[in-house]
């Protein structure tokens, strides 16, 4: 948007920043999000400005996959997964929620999920300690469910694509980067060995070969080298192959290939005694809930019309309090109140005996499920909004509802006098916060007056205004640029 502006000579002055931008705007775009809510949001200004980045991710895009899918960008994922929490520690446990046990369960199951629901994907090994821990990781993966192809696309040609570099590397063709590796087998294998790496032409040695299968191979190696080669997928006849290629007779080939029958058949012996022996149970991925913590749902609420029977009513209104009423609800509405309704089709009947029903309680001024509640950089900064950092799990949204609170107005902080536009929200637990959001309602700005907007209460001091005096002339300056504003766009 700076770059549009500057490019139609807004502006007399010269802005070298913007200037570069310009003249490298063509390179990839990659739009680092820093977690989970923020990759969504880094989507949604990516399709409000017609920009189509890559977004580096969280993790945990297996919560929202399908939201993630409807926009069609391509995730940077990370796989740097919780480690296992140390559950002795009694001062963790005080700090653990379920919330982090499900993530540890679940995040290496992040990649299948996206694999499998067709998003597009590359893996970055942004976020580990150990960078020896990125192809340990990648085959953690593999062994929750990730394809062996998928994984090697999201470290080749879909990288390579990101980068616009696909006409160079992520593939071995000709005219391309001599970019590769020799390994034993498949490389996601728990068995193969990385022989070479090699890059751009260049031979890398990571792990000497220094078996060559051959006539003097002993009993012992040659059955270690068949369980390796099979496990890699490799048959005798292929094994028989690579023997004629290392320049072995026929006559030796053949003998060679009556070795290795005979260790197939050893091994097979060895399998059977094997597989009588109950294998190993793995810990089953928990399945996603709604919101995926403490109270989730299994499957999100659906939509229910019903009648509620004979309740007490409390109407707040001239009515007052009606007894042993019934009470109409289609399509999320009240429809109709009074004595002995007859229930229509596709509603259920609630026998509401001895309860009572109100209205749902509005918190007009609450600060709950968001993850942000300051922009406090600025003395004024009436171009923020709630509705952008609304967090839907929020365990408050849970414990208002428990409490009768169904609408809240989440304002801004109280860190400068001027903050940003507030959010109406629905509390609906499971809910995203987009359908949590009261669609085209009024719109409200939070002001503050106290200790906070003069920084008494957080010791900043980096910005006006430090007095009450200064908070005051804050409004008076802004609201008379407001009305010049005004007055020029002929709103006045």
């Amino acid at each position: 948007m700076d770059i549009e502006w500057y490019e139609q000579k807004s502006s007399n002055s010269k802005d070298i920043s913007i200037e570069a931008a310009i003249q490298n705007k063509n390179l990839p775009k990659i739009f680092e999000s820093g977690g989970r809510l923020n990759l969504m949001r880094a989507l949604k200004i990516g399709k409000e400005t017609n920009q189509r980045f890559t977004v580096v991710g969280s993790g945990f895009e297996y919560l929202d996959y399908k939201r993630i899918k409807s926009y069609g960008n391509t995730i940077v994922v990370p796989i740097n997964f919780p480690r296992p929490y140390d559950i002795s520690d009694s001062e963790l446990n005080e700090k653990l929620t379920l919330n982090h046990l499900k993530e540890w369960n679940q995040a290496p199951s992040n990649l299948s999920v996206l694999e499998e629901n067709g998003l597009n994907f590359a893996i970055t090994s942004k976020g580990l300690e150990n960078i020896s821990d990125f192809f340990k990781n990648i085959k953690k993966a593999v062994a929750y469910g990730l394809s062996e192809k998928g994984a090697l696309m999201s470290l080749t040609k879909i990288p390579a694509k990101v980068l616009k570099m696909d006409q160079k590397i992520g593939e071995i063709k000709k005219g391309f980067y001599a970019n590769f590796l020799v390994a034993s087998g498949p490389i996601f294998r728990e068995e193969s060995v990385i022989y070479e790496n090699w890059v751009i032409g260049k031979q890398h040695v990571i792990t000497p070969n220094d078996v060559v299968l051959n006539l003097d191979i002993s009993d012992e190696d040659l059955l270690e080298y068949l369980e390796k080669a099979e496990k890699a997928g490799y048959s005798i006849e292929e094994l028989k192959n690579i023997a004629k290629f290392n320049g072995l007779s026929s006559v030796e080939i053949k003998t060679l290939g009556r070795r290795l029958s005979n260790a197939k058949k050893e091994l097979e012996l060895k399998d059977e005694v094997l597989n009588k022996i109950e294998p190993k149970k793995q810990f089953p991925v928990l399945p996603v809930t709604f919101p995926n913590t403490a109270y989730g749902f299994k499957e999100k609420p659906k939509y229910s019309n019903m009648v509620f029977k004979n309740v007490t009513a409390w109407t707040n209104e001239k009515e007052g309090i009606l007894k042993n009423v019934d009470i109409l609800i289609s399509n999320g509405k009240i429809k109709k109140i009074g004595k002995d309704i007859e229930t229509p089709k596709n509603h259920f009947d609630l026998d509401c005996t001895g309860k009572h029903l109100t209205a749902g309680i509005i918190d007009e001024h609450s600060h709950i499920a968001a993850s942000s509640i300051n922009e406090a950089g600025q003395n004024s900064s009436a171009e923020v909004s709630i509705e952008d950092v609304i967090e839907p799990d929020d365990i408050s949204i849970f414990r208002s509802l428990a409490g009768g609170v169904t609408t809240a107005q989440i304002l801004h902080g109280s860190a400068n006098p001027i903050g940003g536009r507030s959010a109406i929200i629905k509390l609906r637990w499971g809910e995203s916060d987009e359908k949590m959001i009261f669609k085209n309602s009024d719109k409200f700005i939070k002001f503050a007056l106290g200790e906070n907007v003069k920084q008494s209460n957080w010791g900043s001091y980096s910005r006006f205004p430090q007095t009450r005096m200064g908070v005051e002339q804050v409004f008076v300056d802004h609201f008379n640029r407001a009305l010049e504003y005004g007055e020029k766009m002929g709103k006045l």
